[in-house]
């Protein structure tokens, strides 16, 4: 028996089996009922389920989906029969009494002799035995019940001839009578005593169930098409999810990796920086330690003990004679030994520092102590002697008016006769080589007057009017007119070492225009006596007035620092300052024009003089310093490179 309930379960399918299930009580479905959301439950089961959510705004929560059904007259007995699932369910369990008994141990449902059936009356639904169907058919009003014997259940079962979609349904209401009608306003099936007794009036029209589901049928074609359409813009959009889902994994996958690419690029700056900085300090601390190397007195010293000890021993005999016969050469010895001053090195070339600072990422080398005071004589100390290392004559500069330098030591020159920029790049043969012919992206220049460089090696032209921006593939980024708003003509230009600031200076409206580097201003500030060059150093503009003769510097914002006389000699005999440049001390260089010549003085960062550290240079109108700390000038036709001894 067991196999062949268990091939019976088989040829039903065991999904087609847990179809027939309520999700509730997990047994066949007892009547069941269907949902908005098309889920289907025993009506016993959402009776129950109504008590527990204990709602009273007539509606039932779907316990599968969450969704809402609402109930018409907030009855759950309203809700529509699931015709189909009630007689698939009928079906199996005819199956179920049929297969499970083998047809011999189904026992009458007539009588209580416990006889053993042998036919089923369809009409009443009970199994009967062979005394009770003789008694069935007796009666009059029981004639027209069709009763089947066992053996025709099976058949009609085993040739599949019972259809699922033939079932008839029962009224609700009324005991026996079929569901044989349809009110469309009520929009339910009802039976004959039901459209006499509730739907007798005119506002209630009354169908067939024939005519009812193909009226539905024909209605359903349109809400078919429609759903379709629907589900194909679903589909699309779907689709459409699905692909903005890939961008925005494409976007965030990209974003990451720009975030890393930034962070690695500062790194390698920094890190560059860090190397380019080590690599100052190294050249500096050699150079401080040759010079107090020099300034050690070990030699003399040494020959000035050797000295004293010769006399010392030569005294210290009774040799009267030898005292007397050197006695002039003892006498010399003695003086110059007592006589001799010791060459004493200042503090300030034991003094190196690093601080974190606004002008760079990293921060900048300290190679003098703020808090110490310097005289003229120290400083020229710890500047040390400058030489002319190179010039440059081989190229033909119409006049050469300023000059920038790069990162990898490459010069920039501005000619203003030529209207062009060229570039030379220093050899080690202690020569400068012109590295190429002007730029050809940069040729078409109308008044190339002074240039600068950021440290991103970007090269900042005040070409006339305009300031270009322009990279080391001669690109040109940006371009914009500082003075187009006030009608100012730009006479100097500057950039701040984070390379992000340009200040523009004008002469003539004596004041400042502080930009981005696209050109965007960001404030505007005063300049007293601003002339034609322009620096930039720990927050500070500095610049000069030939002439006034004057060095000033103002801080960002607008505040006078200093204003110093470069008229040195009062005697007139130099014709005012021209550039100005800063080294990284923050010690100040200013280039002196005299009468066909020029020299280089220097002043401390609070404008104080401190002397002479080139003359006879030339007339120099560019001044600026190389990354290893050396000294180029623009002579008009030649450009120089000096170095410190």
């Amino acid at each position: 028996m067991a196999s062949k309930m268990a091939a019976r379960r088989s040829s039903l399918g065991q999904s087609i089996l847990e179809h027939l299930e309520c999700s509730i009580c997990f047994g066949y479905y007892r009547d069941p009922r269907m949902l908005e959301c098309l889920h289907n439950f025993c009506l016993r089961c959402l009776q129950e389920l109504r008590q527990q959510q204990n709602t009273n705004n007539g509606k039932l929560t779907c316990p599968l989906c969450r969704r809402e059904t609402t109930l018409k007259e907030n009855r759950t007995a309203s809700l529509p029969s699931n015709l189909t699932l009630n007689a698939l369910v009928e079906m199996v369990a005819l199956q179920d009494e049929l297969w499970g008994s083998q047809g011999s141990e189904i026992k009458c449902q007539a009588c209580d002799e416990n006889n053993r059936a042998v036919s089923r009356c369809e009409d009443c639904q009970y199994y009967l035995c062979q005394e009770c169907q003789r008694a069935h058919e007796r009666l009059a009003m029981m004639k027209s019940h069709k009763i089947c014997t066992l053996a025709q259940l099976k058949s009609v079962i085993s040739s599949e001839q019972i259809t699922t979609g033939e079932g008839i349904a029962q009224c609700g209401k009324h005991l026996d009578p079929d569901a044989c009608l349809y009110c469309n306003t009520c929009e339910e099936l009802v039976c004959t005593n039901c459209s006499v007794l509730e739907h007798e009036n005119t506002e209630h029209q009354l169908v067939g169930i024939s005519e009812a589901s193909d009226t539905f049928k024909k209605d359903a074609v349109d809400l078919v098409a429609r759903a379709e359409e629907s589900l194909k813009a679903l589909s699309l959009a779907f689709a459409e999810t699905e692909e903005s889902c890939k961008k925005l994994d494409a976007s965030y996958t990209n974003t990451k990796q720009k975030i890393s690419a930034r962070a690695n690029a500062e790194v390698a700056r920094i890190r560059e920086e860090e190397r380019k900085m080590k690599q100052d300090v190294r050249r500096i601390y050699e150079e401080r330690g040759e010079k107090i190397a020099e300034a050690s007195n070990g030699q003399a010293l040494a020959k000035a003990r050797h000295k004293l000890d010769e006399a010392k021993e030569l005294l210290a005999t009774e040799n009267h004679q030898e005292i007397l016969e050197l006695k002039q050469k003892l006498t010399h010895n003695l003086n110059e030994v007592a006589e001799r001053q010791p060459e004493k090195m200042p503090d300030l070339f034991t003094f190196m520092d690093f601080e974190n600072g606004q002008d760079s990422a990293l921060g900048r080398l300290v190679l003098r102590d703020p808090e110490v005071e310097l005289d003229g004589m120290e400083a020229l100390q710890l500047l040390g002697k400058w030489e002319l290392k190179t010039e440059l004559k081989q190229i033909e500069f119409g006049f050469a008016y300023d000059v920038a330098t790069f990162s990898n030591n490459e010069i920039a020159v501005a000619d203003i006769e030529r209207n062009q920029i060229a570039f030379v790049l220093p050899r080690q043969s202690n020569e400068l080589n012109p590295t190429t012919s002007p730029r050809q992206e940069i040729t078409a220049l109308y008044y190339p007057s002074h240039i600068s460089v950021t440290r991103n090696d970007l090269l900042v032209v005040l070409d006339g009017l305009s300031v270009k921006i322009i990279n080391q593939e001669d690109k040109l980024l940006h371009e914009f007119m500082p003075g187009r708003s006030s009608n100012s003509t730009p006479t100097c230009l500057a950039v701040d070492d984070t390379g992000e600031l340009i200040a523009v200076g004008y002469e003539a409206k004596e004041e400042i225009s502080l930009h981005s580097v696209d050109g965007e201003l960001i404030q505007t500030l005063p300049a007293p006596m601003i002339g034609d060059y322009l620096i930039i150093f720990n927050r500070r503009f500095i610049y000069t007035n030939h002439g006034q003769k004057r060095l000033v510097a103002v801080n960002f914002d607008g505040v006078l620092v200093f204003s110093e006389d470069v008229d040195l000699t009062k005697q007139g005999k130099n014709l005012g300052p021209s550039s100005v440049c800063c080294d990284k001390n923050g010690i100040i260089y200013v280039a002196v024009l005299t009468p066909w010549s020029g020299d280089i003085h220097c002043f401390s960062p609070d404008g104080n003089h401190i002397g002479c550290v080139v003359k006879g240079c030339g007339p120099t109108l560019g001044l600026t310093f190389t990354a290893q700390g050396e000294l180029v000038l623009a002579s008009e036709h030649a450009v120089q490179i000096y170095h410190s001894m």
